[in-house]
């Protein structure tokens, strides 16, 4: 009967809901399926005034029954807290059942700065359904002013939650402005899950740079996102970019910005920076008034340099490809993300000076040489040449790359000398990184015979050369013979690897081996603390403590193959970081740092016969009442989190007993846990007056930072198999 008679009278005012304008008194928070008591007592509502001046509700109906002042106790019958009818600018009504009365005050954190209502009937709209039901408020003209159809989907279905609005100002019956809220309700307290009115936030990862490796020549676009957390559109917010360098602060750009709510907006700028050198860009909102001020700035760091590099230098070639006079030669290389430009960079070697022209692209190389009609007969017509005609002396020599252009003035040098290697012996001088220095520990001579022109080099490890009667191998020098190596490297890599680790708990690791050829390679994996081995290895029957516990055979090739290693932190190793890897083939690494914890002691729950306990949380100003009600065998212990330290002490229950604590100003909870299990979790609020305004201040934190810090917390006493049943 009930369901047939809120489809009449949903239907029945559909035509007003159509056409309801904009109302300031919105229906904010429900407590349809309430777990705290029975549903005919511990069902209410909760209504909002988004407006800054005072409603009069007199007359006011829900779902067609009218509200009447205060609230009926159910004890006793009598009406209390009638404080009238008008709901102050921005304040809350609590809407409870009339006739024999509610218990919502007893069970639930009420502001007692609230608004007090009940309904003339026994009970809200008819009793709120826990499957879905329609709530809908009129004025004293009958004009629908709110409507909310609402579904168990949305949550709050009976596990002590109420439904709470995201945004007051949004969609009434937008299943995405509605969430189950955080806590155990919020009546006449801003709802756990609404924004801050005013929440304007920008991290480090909303600011982006192009190039991402700029250099003063280039300069640099800094775009920045700016997030409007809040439910208040934002008009003329003034955003400020500045450049943090030596301490030194220097205003980049500032601009005035409207950001609609909820949503983001964008700015994008050119910096013509011309210093190289480390900066750190600043993005900062100014006068401008937030809620919430730990995200109002942010920084992200940004280097300026020239990436164009001497690379290579072929300065004594073997006599079997032929004479200094014909192929000595040298290379450069583009290590940047861009094309560089080679007007206004100069060559000098042997006292010479080489004007540059053209563009280089992004990780290409240039080789200058003696003679392009030799060269081209022992190298790869793909090679990209100029000419130079400088000599290399055989005794060591300096060749500079020199920036000079519109007072911008760099210089890159490189001497050599014969003792850094490749003194006529086939081989070139190769930079090992090119975006380090040239001292002589940065290079060396090349493993490919004849070097790698227009090719990448490395040193230390077999490479594509760029020999024009080798197309399909390199050559790789050992002491006594030149050997043709497949030129594609082998590809290793770890797949997964943990976050972290137990000690003593086991862990996996899987390894991705491919060749270019078929072969059989050795795989095993270990941790250590950088000489110390300081795991165990699982070789698929047994644990042991040694480097190669977990050595596998792997036959390997073109198609990528999938290994799995299992190891564990030997008992008794002191948490903090250590080295993990994978060896292969007994002279390749792959090694990633990893986190080690301490062992897990899981507790044991006690086996013992006990009532459940019944917690009522009450708060007055700045204080806050809990009585624990009931009998017990065992101790319950309860843990106080605040602003300040934790405190906690243990109760013996037996009977009644009232715990009184002072308020910190933000947020305070009180946990009680018994025979392993959380039992109950109160919240309280307590703001500040201030001394200027004497409004209350804001909050420190929110409620989902202190749950954040109350789980962690959990998390290092092992209490995380607890805190996941809650």
């Amino acid at each position: 009967m009930k369901i047939i008679l809120t489809i009449l009278i949903f239907y029945s005012s559909i035509n007003f809901f159509l056409s309801i304008g904009y109302s300031a008194i919105v229906i904010n928070e429900i407590m349809y399926d309430p777990d705290q008591c029975s549903d005919s007592f511990c069902e209410w509502i909760e209504l909002y005034n988004t407006e800054d001046t005072p409603v009069s509700l007199t007359g006011y109906t829900l779902c067609g029954n009218e509200l009447l002042a205060g609230y009926v106790n159910s004890s006793d019958g009598k009406i209390y807290a009638n404080t009238g009818m008008n709901i102050s600018g921005k304040g809350f009504a609590i809407i409870t059942d009339g006739g024999t009365g509610t218990n919502v005050y007893e069970k639930f954190n009420v502001n007692s700065s609230s608004l007090a209502l009940h309904t003339n009937t026994s009970s809200i709209c008819g009793g709120l359904s826990n499957t879905g039901d329609t709530v809908y408020l009129a004025d004293s003209s009958g004009t629908l002013v709110d409507q909310v159809t609402y579904s168990n989907s949305w949550g709050a279905n009976g596990n002590n939650k109420t439904l709470e609005r995201i945004d007051p100002t949004g969609n009434s019956n937008s299943s995405i402005n509605w969430k189950e809220g955080d806590v155990n309700g919020t009546p006449g307290f801003k709802n756990s899950v609404t924004p801050n009115e005013h929440d304007l936030a920008v991290y480090s990862s909303n600011i982006t740079f192009s190039p991402p490796d700029p250099s003063p020549r280039t300069g640099v676009n800094i775009s920045v996102s700016i997030q409007n957390k809040g439910i208040s559109n934002e008009t003329n917010v003034n955003i400020s970019i500045y450049n943090i360098s030596d301490s030194a602060l220097t205003l980049i750009h500032s601009q005035l910005l409207n950001i609609t709510k909820r949503d983001s907006s964008s700015i994008t700028i050119k910096w013509n920076n011309t210093v190289k050198g480390n900066s750190t860009i600043l993005v900062r909102f100014e006068n401008f008034t937030d809620d919430n001020i730990t995200d109002n700035n942010a920084t992200k760091n940004i280097t300026f340099d020239f990436h164009l590099v001497i690379n290579e230098i072929m300065y004594n070639p073997p006599e079997e490809i032929g004479s200094d006079a014909d192929f000595e030669w040298l290379e450069i290389y583009n290590n940047a993300t861009y094309t560089e430009n080679l007007t206004g960079w100069i060559l000098q070697c042997d006292s010479s000076s080489k004007l540059l022209s053209g563009n280089l692209s992004s990780n290409s190389y240039l080789v200058f040489v003696k003679d392009r009609t030799q060269f081209y007969t022992y190298y790869s017509s793909s090679i990209i040449t100029d000419s130079e005609s400088c000599s290399l002396n055989n005794d060591g020599d300096t060749i500079k790359l020199i920036f000079n252009d519109s007072g911008i003035y760099h210089e890159e040098t490189v001497s050599y000398s014969p003792n850094w290697g490749a003194d006529g012996t086939g081989y070139s001088l190769e930079k090992k990184i090119p975006t380090t220095d040239n001292n002589s520990t940065n290079w060396a001579e090349s493993k490919a015979y004849a070097g790698t022109p227009g090719a990448r080099n490395n040193p230390d490890n077999r490479i594509k050369g760029s020999l024009r009667n080798q197309t399909t191998s390199v050559i790789y020098r050992t002491n006594t013979e030149i050997v043709y190596i497949p030129k594609e490297d082998p590809d290793y890599k770890i797949v997964s690897f943990p976050e972290f680790v137990y000690v003593n708990e086991p862990f996996k690791t899987t390894v991705s081996l491919r060749s270019s050829r078929e072969e059989i390679v050795t795989v095993y994996s270990y941790v250590y603390d950088g000489k110390n081995i300081v795991s165990q290895g699982f070789d698929g029957s047994n644990w042991k403590s040694t480097w190669t516990a977990n050595k596998k055979d792997i036959k390997i090739g073109p198609t990528a193959v999938y290994a799995e290693f299992e190891n564990k932190i030997e008992p008794g190793t002191p948490p903090g970081k250590y080295q993990f890897k994978v060896r292969i083939k007994d002279k390749t690494d792959l090694t990633r740092t990893i986190d080690v914890l301490p062992e897990r002691k899981e507790l044991q729950p006690v086996k013992a016969n006990y009532s459940k306990i019944i917690v009522h949380c009450e708060q007055s100003d700045n204080q806050a009442k809990i009585t624990v009600n009931g009998s017990t065998q065992e101790s319950t212990l309860l843990l106080h989190f605040s602003k300040g330290p934790i405190k906690n002490e243990t109760l013996n229950v037996n009977g009644s007993l009232t715990y009184t604590i002072n308020l910190e100003e933000g947020y305070n909870s009180v946990i009680f846990i018994q025979n392993n299990r959380i039992l109950d979790l109160c919240i309280f609020l307590y703001q500040k007056p201030s001394l200027v305004t004497g409004r209350v201040t804001q909050p420190l934190s929110t409620t989902n930072k202190i749950f954040i810090f109350i789980k962690s917390w959990l998390e290092k006493l092992s209490f995380l198999n607890i805190f996941r049943n809650i």
